[in-house]
């Protein structure tokens, strides 16, 4: 009985240790101009995200180097879509009516972040089913913020009022990624870990565009309402990680 135990230990560890993909469940913490939230969407080129606390899920696939020296290391690739919300200061202000005849008709927008990295990651026994490992990887991210719609309302008297809605498009980007990464595996199947991600600094630029018959009105509006920018932002954030290994 104890030998076909140890057999058996040794096989799952053996089929654990092989190459494989990964999936992992994340919390996101945004740091510096990211979090910021002065007036996101008030003042142009300030440069800050407003981004609040949010929500991710990445795929990671390993494989290890043939090379002998170098078995505790492995070829890294991860994809990554992170969720960040507004903030609720930034999202207070958005949803104020103040002024009748201008305001936001849609929920606030939101950012997508989806980092592709390559790198490496190398890991440490600790106590035979617990591995302590460490990662750095290199890459791209495009950054997407969703859609907003605006109303504005040409009083024109007491009963005659007309509105017309224009969308709010922000503009897709890409900038240079790198993560780095610690935490603990467990049994070579479970894992948990804290990663560093800087995703770039882009700027973040889009357009006012006419629907619903606001030609008119949007054609008389000033050039810095039809295309804007909120100024570059460096988007970075630490993740808690929870991965499961296959």
């Amino acid at each position: 009985m104890i030998l076909c135990y140890t057999l058996s230990t040794a096989v799952f560890v053996t089929r654990a240790q092989t190459n494989g993909w990964s999936v992992h469940f994340e919390k996101t913490q945004p740091l510096g101009s990211f979090a910021k939230s002065g007036s996101l969407l008030v003042d142009n080129y300030i440069g800050e995200g407003g981004a609040a606390k949010g929500i991710g899920m990445g795929v990671k696939y390993q494989h290890s180097l043939s090379i002998p020296a170098t078995k505790k290391f492995k070829l890294m690739f991860t994809a990554d879509i992170l969720y960040n919300d507004l903030t609720k200061d930034i999202k207070d202000l958005i949803e104020r009516n103040d002024n009748p005849l201008n305001y936001f008709q849609t929920e606030p927008p939101s950012y997508f972040n989806i980092p592709i990295t390559a790198g490496v990651n190398v890991n440490l026994g600790l106590l035979g089913f617990i591995k302590l490992y460490g990662e750095v990887g290199l890459g791209v991210n495009f950054r997407m913020v969703s859609d907003m719609e605006k109303v504005f309302v040409l009083n024109r008297g007491q009963l005659d009022e007309t509105a017309f809605s224009g969308k709010i498009k922000f503009d897709d980007s890409r900038a240079f990624a790198f993560r780095l990464g610690v935490g603990l595996c467990f049994f070579n199947s479970l894992s948990v870990g804290v990663n560093y991600y800087n995703l770039g600094k882009s700027e973040l630029t889009g357009s006012l565009r006419s629907i619903d018959g606001a030609n008119i009105l949007i054609e008389s509006l000033e050039r810095e309402y039809k295309e804007f920018s909120n100024g570059k932002i460096g988007t970075s954030m630490f993740l808690l990680t929870v991965g499961w290994h296959f």
